[in-house]
């Protein structure tokens, strides 16, 4: 599973996409999971813009200070990831 990230630069996306890569193509994974924070947004934009979709929401789960924020679950599963590999190669979005 892969914790929160700070997402503030495209290259972000560019280095979860070839991580995706790795899980997917060598360690054969079908299911990749992560957690992200309700008051990390830009980060959970940089998840969907890599192909992950929005599982869940555990409503209030962490505190972030003084306040409760939630903790949305997002998965990308293999077929999900192959069709966007072959997008991205076609486009040459990673090349």
């Amino acid at each position: 599973m892969i914790t929160n990230m700070v997402a503030e630069k495209d290259g972000y996306w560019i280095r979860l996409a070839k991580a995706e890569d790795v899980t997917n193509e060598e360690l054969k994974l079908h299911r990749l999971a992560l957690d992200v924070y309700s008051f990390n947004p830009s980060a959970e934009k940089v998840y969907l813009k890599a192909g992950f979709k929005r599982e869940g929401v555990l409503r209030d789960a962490i505190m972030n200070g003084d306040k409760y924020a939630d903790d949305i679950l997002m998965s990308i599963l293999e077929d999900e990831w192959r069709a966007l590999k072959t997008n991205r190669n076609t486009e040459g979005d990673l090349q």
